[in-house]
């Protein structure tokens, strides 16, 4: 609980994301700029293309985070840029001014995943997304991050190895699946073979819970430096500016060269279980 309290007074005072960004240069000084990759991760039509998108400000903590907007961005983007159809999206926000919404709260958010799932005996990309608070759970064996739900105070959190076990092991080789968590937390271990580093620029052996043949890439960030550096809502906004353009690769360099500009100790990860997946874009 601590560790939460932290994370709430870190990002008390977000730093104004669409001012920093558009004071950046379009592309990144360090990195060549290559033709966009022909094979892509979303490879499917329009009508099997699934979102589950989760955006919690806690309700008290409203003008403190940026969650559901970023939430709502993200909406934006897969319905405009990728033609994602609203009906295909679940968006879950704990906005208490727009009703008829679903909340997220841990029963929810489980029970989304289990509807995502119908579409899985067929050729169907998923796409999740996460922005609100987390952090790392270790035990003896590994560490896990954690989501909190809107209610997590009285239900408890979700972690990695649930989404694992109850959601990715049930999709197989005709599934695609892109995973990405926005939020605030320490390095940890995803459950996923291979982690893209982008100091070396290349992949090494992870830990690994997986049992599908499908396609997973989960993108989450860390901070390596100062925890009260960090920005909220990170990963949304670099997904606007860049992806579709490169391959996921590039899109992980150029998104953390683009990180060191705003003097932020952040970093982001891509994990997958197939280390040639880095070359696609979405």
């Amino acid at each position: 609980m601590n560790f939460i309290k932290t994370c709430l007074k870190t990002i008390s005072n977000p730093l104004n994301i669409s001012l920093i960004i558009s004071s950046l240069i379009t592309n990144s000084d360090n990195i060549p700029i290559n033709s966009p990759p022909t094979n892509k991760f979303i490879n499917v039509k329009s009508k099997d293309r699934y979102a589950l998108i989760i955006g919690i400000n806690y309700d008290k903590n409203t003008e403190e985070r940026n969650s559901i907007e970023d939430a709502k961005n993200i909406r934006k983007t897969l319905i405009e840029k990728f033609k994602f159809s609203e009906k295909n999206i679940i968006f879950l926000v704990d906005d208490l001014e727009t009703k008829n919404i679903y909340k997220p709260n841990f029963v929810t958010i489980k029970t989304s995943f289990e509807l995502l799932l119908n579409h899985a005996n067929k050729d169907s990309f998923f796409f999740i997304y996460y922005s609100g608070l987390g952090f790392e759970k270790e035990d003896n064996i590994r560490a896990d991050e954690c989501w909190l739900p809107s209610d997590y105070t009285q239900s408890g959190n979700i972690n990695m190895q649930y989404i694992a076990t109850h959601f990715i092991n049930h999709l197989d080789s005709r599934n695609n699946c892109l995973i990405i968590s926005d939020t605030c937390h320490c390095n940890s271990i995803k459950p996923v073979n291979y982690c893209y580093n982008p100091f070396i620029k290349n992949w090494f052996k992870n830990n690994n819970l997986l049992t599908t043949d499908a396609n997973v890439i989960i993108l989450s960030t860390y901070v390596e430096g100062n925890k009260d550096n960090r920005i909220s809502g990170l990963i949304s906004h670099f997904i606007e500016k860049y992806m579709g353009m490169y391959s996921l690769e590039e899109f992980i360099l150029r998104t953390n060269d683009d990180i060191k500009k705003m003097n932020s100790d952040q970093v982001v990860l891509m994990y997958s279980n197939n280390q040639n997946l880095g070359s696609y874009r979405l």
